[in-house]
């Protein structure tokens, strides 16, 4: 059952989570949102170490790792997401772009009033 409240985001949480290079797999072991911010800290980490110094665009590319950690950061620490990996939870079973929107609306909207759980 979701809430009333609509949550526009979930959108842009689930492709800044994929941008950072996090996929469901990487929450297995995750039993809380505090263990999943753990593994999105340390996949940004990573992230920001492939990148090379003596690249073309590295700081550009440092910038949209630094906003898009920063966005997620946002989120859990003001406790707004109770849940990323919910959030990344496979929605290839819908064949229309609309059914998988308003899946995607739908789980973001019952994390945000707590009854997605673990």
């Amino acid at each position: 059952m979701s809430n009333s409240r609509e949550y526009p985001a979930a959108r842009k949480i689930v492709e800044e989570i994929r941008f950072l290079n996090v996929r469901t797999e990487d929450f297995a072991a995750c039993h809380s949102v505090d263990d999943e911010f753990t593994v999105i800290r340390r996949k940004t980490g990573d992230l920001k170490a492939s990148c090379r110094a003596n690249e073309p665009g590295f700081a550009g590319r440092i910038r949209e790792i630094n906003q898009a950690h920063r966005y997620l950061k946002d989120l859990y620490e003001d406790g707004v997401i109770h849940s990323f990996s919910q959030l990344l939870q496979d929605p290839h079973t819908f064949s229309d772009q609309e059914e998988r929107e308003t899946m995607l609306k739908n789980r973001a909207n019952d994390i945000l009033s707590g009854e997605g759980t673990y």
